[in-house]
């Protein structure tokens, strides 16, 4: 009786401790994979864009490793990161579509040039199918 009395007691600080090292967690996936992303297409970001993800980064690795940190401070600091991440689908979107873009004006102009060749050599003809027996 007196351990759920105990229990009981001690549930709310039991949960806020669950939650904090949840959101802890969740904060160093986040940071796992804003990296690996940030260091795979650091080239195609602004170098202001590339200051901004790497100072929120370490704004955020500095708040993880303060344990007496409250859990709405880091998720600010959470929150400004994946803002600041956001600009690398941006960059990698518009890297893919410059790409996508020059690759197709390429193939355009090929395949132009292979019509206008193709209409030079080429002889229009009627032909009739015959029954083979």
């Amino acid at each position: 009786e007196n351990m759920v009395q105990e229990a009981k007691l001690h549930e709310e600080a039991d949960k806020k401790k669950r939650q904090g090292i949840e959101v802890r967690n969740s904060v160093d996936q986040l940071l796992h994979t804003t990296e690996s992303s940030f260091t795979e297409h650091k080239a195609k970001l602004s170098p202001d864009d590339a200051t901004k993800i790497e100072e929120d980064i370490a704004a955020l690795k500095e708040a993880l490793e303060d344990q007496s940190i409250e859990p709405d401070t880091l998720k600010d600091k959470v929150n400004a990161l994946k803002q600041s991440s956001m600009k690398i689908g941006d960059a990698v979107y518009r890297a893919g579509q410059q790409q996508q873009g020059a690759s197709g004006a390429g193939e355009t102009s090929e395949q132009s040039s292979e019509e206008s060749s193709d209409s030079k050599d080429h002889v229009d003809a009627e032909y009739e199918e015959t029954e083979k027996k």
